[in-house]
């Protein structure tokens, strides 16, 4: 009965149901609390989805009640309290746990051992702790872990994770306090196919054992205190989709090995101190490209007229760098921003295992950020700011008839605005400075 119109108060008419099995009431607009009545239902309950209502209050132990289940579904209310041993002590069948979007406080023992076996375990936003719960060792079958925003602030298992994780796939602790440096056992983790450390305080580099995880289609460092070169190694992981490296302190020029990663549709490394020239071969080697993020580095030198060949491309980012030289006129072959705007979209959410990770881009316009997630996919834009280009106005941009954002301004562009441009209907253009 998912999508149907429950609430906001369970139905007494559950109590009857004593033989019930499965237990679906996604997105049924309850908003109260789960009566005590609500646990005696049915002992032969194997799968209970409450996700994307609005629940209220604690989960009593009760729900020890159920224990045939094997997957329990609270995603996305208002719920809060704590959960202890006793709340899972009887949940031996349990495999997928999807508690994340509560505000659960979790209160287990540093030597508590769980009866059951997970595959996937969604916590993220529910109070974990400070540590990486040592009882995740015991989960040798857990495929899908998300510990985002659970008030971790520990560094990550320096132990060999790949003993006691064998089978992970998707790995997202986004968005705690972790520090140190990213273990070198990471590489043992060779069925990854996501990893997303965002917005933590990890120091150090990029262990090169990364290139390890051979499915990784997604990696996000993004928004920590990297150091160092970006490995050359990391050109080995040729099904990788998205790579954001950015608001680090990584430095030197970009590794020719990159050019590997043929199936790239996201390449953001913004905010850190890569220079030397942005390759030509970023032009030619990732046909799928869809934004290119480069602000904010110390690029220098002149754009290479073969960027043009980025025939997907729809965020053009490079502002905040020592680029120089005239805008190439040839950027009309970026045919992904010829089309009119809602025409051709390529679709980021597509990528294939990777559960749960979504794409996220700030967008800069006349000091405004603009964060995009879902809609990102909509977003047209180029921005060259704060650089050194000179010449002409580029008027054959006036042919990219999808842009909305155009950012061009802070450079030494001379001449007359084409007239063409009247005709364009931009979100926001900016031409200031020059």
């Amino acid at each position: 009965m998912g999508s149907c119109h429950i609430g906001p108060a369970f139905t007494t008419w559950l109590q009857s149901q004593k033989n019930l099995q499965h237990l679906l009431l996604s997105n049924a607009s309850i908003s109260s609390c789960i009566p005590n009545w609500f646990w005696d239902i049915s002992f032969n309950m194997e799968e209970l989805d409450l996700s994307y209502n609005q629940l209220q209050g604690s989960i009593p132990s009760l729900i020890g009640n159920f224990s045939n289940l094997y997957s329990l579904n609270l995603i996305s209310n208002q719920s809060n309290g704590t959960l202890s041993g006793q709340h899972f002590w009887k949940l031996s069948k349990l495999k997928y746990l999807y508690m994340d979007s509560n505000s659960f406080r979790l209160d287990l023992s540093s030597n508590w051992v769980p009866p059951f076996q997970l595959r996937y375990l969604f916590m993220g936003s529910c109070h974990i702790g400070l540590a990486f719960p040592g009882w995740l060792q015991t989960q040798k079958n857990l495929q899908y872990l998300d510990l985002s925003n659970a008030s971790i602030s520990s560094q990550l298992p320096n132990s060999n994770i790949g003993e006691f994780l064998p089978n992970l796939r998707f790995l997202s602790p986004l968005g705690n306090q972790i520090t140190r440096t990213i273990p070198d056992s990471i590489g043992h983790l060779s069925s990854l196919e996501v990893i997303d450390f965002s917005s933590n305080n990890l120091t150090g580099s990029i262990p090169s054992t990364i290139n390890n995880c051979s499915h990784l289609m997604v990696l996000d460092l993004g928004n920590n205190i990297l150091s160092g070169r970006i490995p050359k190694l990391l050109g080995q992981l040729q099904l990788l989709k998205s790579l954001h490296l950015n608001r680090n302190k990584l430095s030197g020029e970009l590794p020719s090995s990159l050019q590997n990663l043929t199936s790239l549709d996201v390449l953001d490394l913004s905010y850190n101190n890569l220079s030397g020239q942005i390759p030509a071969w970023i032009g030619t080697a990732f046909s799928n490209l869809v934004i290119l993020n480069l602000r904010s580095n110390m690029f220098s030198g002149r754009l290479s007229s073969l960027l043009s060949k980025l025939s997907s491309l729809h965020v053009l980012d490079l502002a905040q760098n020592n680029l120089m030289g005239v805008i190439p006129i040839t950027f009309t072959g970026l045919k992904a921003m010829t089309q009119e705007y809602g025409m051709g979209i390529h679709s980021l959410y597509d990528n294939g295992s990777s559960y749960q990770y979504e794409e996220r881009l700030v967008v800069i316009t006349k000091g405004l950020s603009l964060e995009y997630t879902r809609t990102l996919s909509l977003v047209v834009s180029i921005n060259l700011s704060d650089n050194n280009f000179s010449g002409n106005f580029p008027k054959e941009i006036t042919k990219l008839f999808g842009l909305l954002f155009l950012n061009l301004s802070i450079n030494h562009i001379t001449g007359r605005i084409p007239e063409s441009i009247s005709k364009k209907v931009f979100v926001n253009i900016c031409l200031d400075f020059n």
